[in-house]
């Protein structure tokens, strides 16, 4: 009788002896298969924040006899971007007693956490707020990374922080892989400093001189010269701004905000939102290209309001004058 264990083809021979009546038959033989054993080996799911270290691939298996040797090899597709990426088994050393399958698994990469948070301003009464990404700080980025971009407004007594971007050491755009939480920084207003106005004293009356009487001298008659005009002082320049806004377009999506001209304007930042939200900065405006803004692809079903500001640039800097046109709404 064979005595093999390992899968393959195997033939027993066998022959039956006869007694002294009968002969002995001739040797025959049976064919007898010892089949390949059926083993799953399948990876596991892991998964790591963005920036972090991968962590250690494990698998498991189905159908390894006790005893018998197995080795696996995973890998996982290429990235380090926020996303899903395949795990594969690469290799498996096993005797050939096994007919071996594999399964997939996934490798996800989370977004990391981050927080902006715009820097405390202290501000002029009518001064503008300080912009820019070193007006505000980025925490609990990776390594190398930094704002390269972040819109700040000045919203009552804060100053909040929006549309952060965030970029490698090499100047590529991660910002895709963070998920960002925005802190607003503190806004303080110095009032302007009252004048109190300047007291013009009384003259202090003279005595009065009865003089004696004398002989009136005959007078001719002179013409009594024209009084001299008094300048007007010149007037105040007009900053006046007014704005209106209008449905623009057939679909009613669009909305348009026109505003009047003020003198002595370099430009004009428009302000627009949804009723009942903050007022954000949508737009810039410089002085000679228009009075005239549009937003389109809006939702009909819902308010809008927007009012706009006049600015000039004062030692570089942009400053607003003049008082910002009333709210319009739509």
């Amino acid at each position: 009788m064979p005595t093999g264990k390992d899968a393959g083809t195997y033939h027993v021979w066998y022959m039956v002896r006869g007694d002294k009546n009968h002969n002995d038959t001739d040797p025959a033989a049976l064919e007898a298969k010892i089949a390949r054993k059926s083993l799953v080996v399948t990876p596991a799911d892991k998964s790591k924040t963005y920036g972090e270290v991968d962590p250690e691939l494990t698998w498991s298996q189905e159908g390894l006899v006790d005893g018998d040797a197995l080795n696996v090899t995973l890998k996982r597709a290429e990235g380090e971007n926020v996303g899903g990426y395949a795990i594969a088994v690469d290799k498996v050393e096993v005797s050939e007693n096994y007919e071996v399958s594999t399964n997939e698994a996934v490798f996800t990469i989370e977004a990391r956490s981050v927080t902006v948070t715009a820097a405390d301003q202290t501000i002029d009464e009518g001064g503008a707020i300080k912009t820019g990404v070193k007006q505000a700080k980025l925490s609990g980025q990776g390594e190398g990374h930094a704002l390269s971009a972040v819109t700040l407004t000045a919203s009552g007594a804060k100053i909040t922080a929006s549309s952060a971007k965030i970029a490698d050491a090499n100047g590529v755009d991660v910002t895709g892989n963070y998920s960002i939480t925005y802190v607003s920084g503190k806004l303080t207003v110095n009032p302007k400093p009252t004048v109190k106005p300047t007291v013009t004293p009384k003259p202090t009356a003279k005595p009065t001189v009865t003089p004696k009487p004398t002989a009136k001298p005959t007078v001719k008659p002179t013409r009594t010269p024209r009084p001299t005009e008094t300048p007007k002082p010149a007037a105040d320049p007009d900053f006046t701004l007014l704005a209106r806004m209008t449905v623009s377009g057939e679909s009613k999506t669009a909305l348009k905000i026109a505003w009047t001209e003020v003198k002595g304007a370099e430009g004009y930042d428009v302000f627009f939102a949804k009723c009942g939200r903050n007022f954000k900065l949508k737009k810039t405006v410089r002085s000679w290209e228009s009075h005239v803004v549009r937003f389109r692809g809006l939702d009909k079903r819902e308010n809008y309001k927007g009012y706009v500001k006049a600015w000039k640039k004062v030692d570089g800097q942009k400053a607003y004058i003049g008082k910002a046109s009333p709210q319009v709404h739509a």
